[in-house]
């Protein structure tokens, strides 16, 4: 009598490639894309998620023409577990 173990290694992520407009006068309109692209991901991740019975990691990496503080950045980072926002050194 034996033991059967079956060990299935499975990637899944959702990367997302987005551009956010560079004028800093338009920094409501990058509030309102940043909180409509954030709805637009959880709803693929569930779509994902239901489809394929997995819970697929997302990615989203940019610079989001923001700068450290402003409210793109500080929506963004309330709203995800693991943020991190590099500048140049």
């Amino acid at each position: 009598m034996g033991t059967w173990v079956c060990l299935t290694l499975v990637l899944e992520f959702i990367n997302c490639i987005y551009f956010f407009p560079r004028d800093p006068d338009w920094a409501d309109v990058k509030l309102a894309q940043a909180k409509y692209l954030l709805s637009r991901i959880a709803k693929f991740k569930t779509l994902i998620s239901d489809r394929y019975e997995c819970i697929p990691e997302v990615i989203l990496a940019g610079d989001f023409n923001s700068t450290p503080g402003d409210m793109v950045l500080a929506f963004l980072k309330s709203q995800l577990p693991y943020f991190l926002f590099l500048t140049k050194l």
